[in-house]
């Protein structure tokens, strides 16, 4: 994350805030992503942001009739026409959505 942030930034800069969209199929776990996080910030040079978690849900598209819809639980039925037939569009994503910069006047107090 840190890397893709740097790349996007061009060199590391003090971050006030980094906010990360974690969907329930990505295999990240927010506890433990939290715990490395702080260490390696400091570390590389981005201070000490607060990393703020925006949890997705699990989107699917009926390939019987169309329909897209949040699947609430596992193996579930499409809602409109009851098929089992369903591909996953979102819920595996884990993506930086964006960075605060820390305001240089704010860091000087």
């Amino acid at each position: 994350m840190l890397a893709i942030i740097e790349r996007a930034l061009g060199a590391p800069r003090k971050l006030s805030r980094v906010t990360v969209s974690i969907g329930p199929l990505s295999g990240v776990s927010p506890d433990s992503l939290s715990f490395c996080f702080a260490p390696i910030a400091i570390e590389a040079g981005f201070g000490s942001p607060e990393l703020v978690f925006r949890r997705k849900g699990i989107m699917v598209e009926c390939a019987s009739c169309g329909g897209v819809e949040e699947m609430v639980e596992p193996g579930a039925q499409c809602s409109s026409c009851g098929s089992r037939d369903r591909s996953i569009l979102s819920g595996m994503e884990c993506t930086v959505e964006s960075v605060e910069i820390e305001d240089r006047e704010e860091a000087g107090r």
